[in-house]
């Protein structure tokens, strides 16, 4: 009997220990076939260079001159993103002022972009928008455009507080000629949306970098040149140009031919921040809001070349941009009011000293197609 029990408790152990190595050997199995973590970042990348979505496009940064946005307004959807009293004080007839931090909820809920040749979008400068507009296609709103030097290219009362008193030469002794070469970056940047699909990844990152306003992502010259040795600086030139002289410490990348994988994405640090600079601010602009979005930290730096080397560019020759208080800044009618269009309101930006409004003077042709020819990059 004894010998009968204890046959009976071997087979069971046999039996037991037979179940607990089978199950051992399925959560093996099951933990080698477990899905990886998400690399957030490999996703974003991929789906942003297969959409198109980088900064190498033949027209970027997607920029529409003045006269273009005046005599098309009918087709065109003007959002003024500057602040309120700005807007109040005088708009492009029809245009929407709509908060920088609003715009993605205002094109998904209001906008009805679809119903648009263009969606044009106008701050102070041509910077803030730039900024935007970048940040708008990729959240797939392809038909959007920033206005060029912003409403300073509507208005010369504006103008002459804005670029008028940004341009300047102010660095042009500090340019150097050496060049500096890119090292491969150890690592890519982290991104944590915590969204499995790349798509909802790149929207959550649209909506992240917009929610912040601009103010983070933009930085003054003297700011860079007060600790250069600070920031990872990049020229967006072509070689040629910036073999001629540039900021000390800065790297040449390749306008509408870098800031991919298979390029020289990966030559950017993830450990320090970037600054970018262009010729007047607008293509830097849109490299920032373009990265950032990628998960890189980077600053433009506004008013670009105009603000520290400016008369140095007209050595140059003239396609180089330069803002041209003159040529650049016009006098289209203004919209006064917190309304978009008030047909009863229109003026000018210039008044008699009795502050009465003044008719408006006879305005430019429409544009005529021959662009002004300008240097690769520019913007």
């Amino acid at each position: 009997m004894k010998n009968l029990i204890s046959v009976s408790i071997t087979i069971i152990f046999l039996m037991v220990f037979s179940n607990c190595s089978n199950t051992t050997q399925e959560v093996k199995v099951l933990q080698e076939t477990k899905p990886s973590s998400v690399n957030e970042f490999e996703l974003l990348i991929s789906l942003v260079e297969k959409a198109g979505l980088t900064m190498n496009n033949p027209e970027a940064p997607f920029i529409v001159d003045a006269l273009d946005v005046f005599y098309n307004k009918s087709n065109y959807l003007v959002i003024d993103i500057r602040d309120s009293l700005l807007y109040i004080d005088g708009h492009i007839d029809g245009a929407k002022n709509i908060k920088f931090s609003k715009l993605l909820n205002f094109m998904e809920t209001s906008a009805k972009p679809e119903g648009y040749e263009k969606v044009v979008l106008a701050c102070n400068n041509g910077q803030q928008s730039a900024f935007a507009t970048t940040a708008l296609r990729m959240a797939g709103y392809g038909n959007t455009y920033s206005l060029r030097w912003g409403m300073s290219s509507w208005s010369k009362n504006l103008a002459a507080t804005q670029w008028g008193q940004k341009i300047s030469d102010k660095y042009t002794s500090a340019l150097v000629t050496e060049q500096y070469s890119k090292a491969r970056s150890e690592n890519k940047p982290t991104i944590n949306t915590g969204k499995k699909e790349s798509i909802q990844i790149l929207k959550k990152r649209v909506s992240t970098v917009i929610e912040k306003g601009f103010k983070p992502y933009k930085i003054t010259i003297d700011s860079v040149m007060q600790n250069p040795d600070h920031y990872y600086i990049i020229n967006y030139w072509p070689d040629t140009i910036y073999k001629q002289g540039h900021l000390p410490g800065a790297h040449q990348y390749l306008p509408r031919n870098s800031l991919t994988s298979t390029t020289d994405l990966y030559t950017l640090p993830t450990n320090k921040e970037i600054v970018v600079y262009c010729y007047t601010g607008q293509f830097s602009s849109a490299i920032a809001a373009y990265l950032n979005i990628l998960g890189y930290k980077c600053k433009s730096i506004v008013f670009g070349a105009n603000g520290f080397m400016y008369n140095r560019l007209g050595s140059y020759g003239e396609q180089w941009p330069r803002f041209n208080l003159a040529e650049d800044a016009l006098n289209l009618p203004l919209i006064k009011g917190n309304k978009p269009s008030l047909a009863d309101s229109l003026i000018n930006s210039e008044k008699n000293t009795d502050n009465s409004v003044v008719s408006t003077p006879v305005l430019p042709p429409p544009p005529s197609g021959n662009k002004k020819k300008r240097v690769q990059g520019g913007c």
